[in-house]
């Protein structure tokens, strides 16, 4: 690889890394203040809420420990069996609350007996916190009365544990869903909803991370009307191959 080659991948990453951060540290933030107000009214603390907080740090030290894997490829974190319901709490104890205070309602339906899958969870909770927020911003945009984002775990008739982030936001042109995983695409400023950050690093990211766990983000998306994101994980010992970035 040529040394300008190199030095364009390490910035695509830095810019990742701080684009990723940034997501969690924003709803961090949200957290700690609910926690200091709960404080200075001498109320308990929710210790549902500092045990999330706890996670999304040791999320963010994860993201950091990325940069040491690219030069020391075999410390990268092996895969760990994955409860997709903890990883939807997560999300939803995390941006829940900072949704309602821009009129959004996040709703999680959660499927019973959902088994567990082969992954990282702390690279899961990214992937669903972005498309979290990207739902949101395309709800926001709409500028409906019902505002409202769904984050559903079930079991499909393979018996695969299936994760799904519905909006019934602007939605997307088949134009845009055919780019929205290119790095660097962003529809901020479309007014389609596309992203928060505006960086176009955000579902390029994620992409890379849901192929490693062997899926293939499915979209649905109707101009008007909202979007849906389908990702089913591969059973246990299940093969499976990559898909082409």
């Amino acid at each position: 690889m040529r040394q300008s080659e190199r030095l364009a991948s390490v910035g695509v990453l830095a810019a990742g890394v701080a684009h990723e951060i940034g997501n969690k540290l924003n709803p961090m933030g949200f957290v700690v203040h609910n926690l200091k107000k709960r404080i200075e009214k001498g109320k308990e603390l929710d210790t549902e809420q500092l045990e999330v907080l706890t996670r999304s740090i040791q999320n963010c030290s994860t993201i950091i420990e990325k940069l040491r894997a690219l030069a020391h490829p075999e410390q990268q974190q092996p895969d760990k069996p994955v409860n997709l319901n903890e990883v939807a709490r997560d999300v939803t104890m995390l941006l829940g609350a900072q949704s309602k205070s821009r009129g959004v309602t996040v709703n999680s339906e959660l499927a019973e007996d959902l088994p567990m899958i082969q992954g990282v969870h702390s690279d899961l909770v990214q992937v669903v916190i972005n498309l979290v927020l990207n739902a949101r911003e395309a709800v926001i945009a709409a500028d409906k009365k019902e505002k409202q984002v769904d984050l559903i775990t079930r079991v499909d008739g393979s018996g695969r544990a299936v994760v799904e982030v519905r909006d019934n936001g602007v939605g997307m042109s088949s134009d845009v869903q055919a780019r929205i995983f290119e790095p660097f695409f962003t529809t901020k400023g479309m007014n389609t909803g596309g992203g928060e950050g505006g960086t176009g690093l955000g579902l390029y990211i994620c992409y890379g991370i849901l192929s490693r766990h062997g899926v293939e983000p499915e979209i649905e998306s109707i101009e008007g009307e909202g979007t849906r994101f389908v990702l089913s994980f591969p059973l246990n010992g299940e093969e499976t191959h990559e898909p082409n970035a």
